[in-house]
Order: C-alpha cells, then sequence, then structure tokens
C-alpha cells in the first residue's frame, strides 16, 4: 500500500521539538520504549521439525554473536596479519561461541523427557521456540518512527499533541525514502498477527523476501484493533537520529497552543528559510470535530538577509 502524501507527528513544544526542527532530524525509537507492553514482541510458533528449528536457532545466534563481536574484533587483529588470516580467525571465533551457546540449550532440554511427557519438564519444542523468540526479538531491534495519516483527530490531540498545547509536524513522503532499502514506509495492521512461523524464519534466512515481509508484519506492523483511532503508518529503519528522512512541509498547532509557543516556532521557521505551511486548530461547527484553519504565511528569511542592511 501507497503511503499518504503527508503524515503527521504529534509533538508536545520542548527542546527536543526545536531541535528536531533544527537539525532536520527524527528519532527512530527502540520499540521496548513504546507504551503498549505487545508491540512489536512477536510469538513464534513452529511449523518447523526439532531438526529444523535447531538449525533455524543455531543460524539466529551465529548471525547475533558475529554482529556483536565484529566491532570490537579489529583492533585485536595482529600487525601483519593477513585479512583472510584474520577473517578467519573471527569466524572460528563466531562458531567456539555459537556451539557453546547451542552446547548449553540442548543441555538443558536434555533434562526433560520426550514430548507429551506429563512430569512438567519442557520439550525441546517448546525450549526451542522460546529461545528462537529471544533472539528474534534480540536480532529485530530496528528503531521505528511512528506517524499518522490524520491531522484533526481529537484522541491523537489529547494523547500525543500535549492536551491540544502542542503541535503537529506534516511531512511528505518522498519516492527518495520509498525506494530505499535502508528505510521501510508500512501502515499498521490493526488486525494482525503477531504470530511468526518458523518456516517464515526459516525462508527469511536464506533470503527470501516475501517471507522477510512476513517476520516485519509480526514485529512491527500488528497492533491491537483498540489502537486503530491513530491510523498510524511506521518507518522502519536504524535506531536514534536520523537526518534528511522526510521533508518537513507543515506545522500545525493546536487549539490550546499558546501565542508565544507559535511566535517561537514561527522565529525558528524563519531563521531556517524553510517554506513551511501555518495552521491551527479549531472546533467544526457544533459537533466534536477538529478542523483546520490556515494562517498567513511566513516568508522565510535567511540567516544573510537578517544581518543585511535595510534598503
Amino acid at each position: 500500500m501507497e503511503p499518504p502524501k503527508t503524515l503527521y507527528k504529534f509533538r508536545k513544544f520542548n527542546d527536543l521539538t526545536i531541535k528536531s526542527i533544527i537539525e532536520d532530524t527524527i528519532f527512530f525509537a527502540l520499540p521496548e520504549t513504546f507504551n503498549d507492553p505487545l508491540d512489536c514482541k512477536p510469538v513464534v510458533e513452529a511449523t518447523s521439525p526439532d531438526r529444523a528449528l535447531c538449525t533455524i536457532y543455531k543460524r539466529l545466534v551465529s548471525q547475533r554473536i558475529k554482529q556483536e563481536i565484529t566491532p570490537n574484533y579489529a583492533p585485536s587483529v595482529s600487525r601483519g596479519e593477513s585479512f583472510i588470516a584474520g577473517f578467519t580467525r573471527l569466524n572460528d571465533e563466531v562458531h567456539r561461541l555459537t556451539d557453546s551457546v547451542m552446547e548449553d540449550t540442548l543441555g538443558s532440554a536434555c533434562l526433560g523427557k520426550s514430548a507429551g511427557s506429563d512430569d512438567g519438564h519442557e520439550t525441546l519444542t517448546a525450549i526451542l521456540v522460546k529461545k528462537i523468540q529471544d533472539e528474534l526479538r534480540k536480532r529485530e531491534q530496528r528503531g521505528v518512527f511512528c506517524l499518522s495519516a490524520s491531522d484533526t483527530n481529537v484522541l491523537m490531540w489529547s494523547h500525543y499533541g500535549d492536551n491540544h498545547q502542542g503541535l503537529c509536524l506534516g511531512y511528505s513522503v518522498s519516492e527518495q525514502i520509498t525506494g530505499n532499502h535502508k528505510y521501510k514506509v508500512h501502515k499498521v495492521n490493526y488486525a494482525g498477527s503477531r504470530i511468526a512461523k518458523t518456516q517464515d524464519l526459516d525462508r527469511m534466512l536464506g533470503g527470501d523476501a516475501n517471507s522477510r515481509d512476513a517476520i516485519d508484519e509480526a514485529a512491527y506492523l500488528a497492533k491491537a484493533e483498540a489502537w486503530s483511532y491513530e491510523d498510524e503508518w511506521r518507518i522502519l529503519g536504524p535506531a536514534g537520529n536520523q537526518k534528511g528522512v522526510l521533508n518537513l512541509e507543515e506545522i500545525i498547532y493546536g487549539f490550546r497552543c499558546p501565542e508565544h509557543v507559535q511566535t517561537a516556532i514561527r522565529s525558528i521557521i524563519a531563521t531556517l528559510g524553510k517554506p513551511i505551511k501555518f495552521s491551527k486548530m479549531a472546533f467544526a461547527g457544533d459537533g466534536f470535530d477538529l478542523q483546520k484553519e490556515p494562517l498567513d504565511g511566513v516568508t522565510p528569511i535567511t540567516p544573510q538577509s537578517k544581518l543585511s542592511p535595510a534598503p
């Protein structure tokens, strides 16, 4: 599904918001910081035999270990050591650590009995599913930037727009982003499932793009129906602040946004020289809906023009 031309981020007026506007950055948060404890928590379902589960688990462990130790490995390479020798030594260490993890896991499984036992011990399948689920959650700790397709939703203004005292930033989604493998733009699926099937995991590890999408759906895009009012879209990317990902085109003030905040935002935009549209929220008639009222535009003033003498 193609994203809307404009997506909206509701913000409180604070230092982080000002910094984001000035530096042209957006923050990709780690899922563990979300207010919904079930958000981005995939549940692994065993749709493969135990032997295949062992292979999947081992590949996930090996990839994680390699990712963790590689950055700290380069300084330990001996002076004069060839690239091939250093690479081989790194792989040997990854294999050693992976085998150690597998030995511990399978050793724990051997304490139990075969499937169907009633002595309280977990089966090998259950242990492997838990271990794969843990590895998947560690692996899938990409950053998420959450936006909404609506800028007039009264609940969004109440929950995320500082009780209507804040602002809403409107971003255009460029083709440069939608075509960039580093970022993925998706609509949240409120009827989706958190279940990640091990068959999809196996195919994903083999490079299958469709299976990668299925895992992303379970890991990042499935939310409870109760959240559907948010009309949420998500951008997946590297965690932390990222620069120049989206184009800020519009700023909307909340119904209760103080005048001094509006003045401060206009002043910031003027110094940046950005052609931003300004609006303010208002009540629509005698109902409960909000509507956007355009404000007079501001002529961008570059820092150079501010210092120039008047003609």
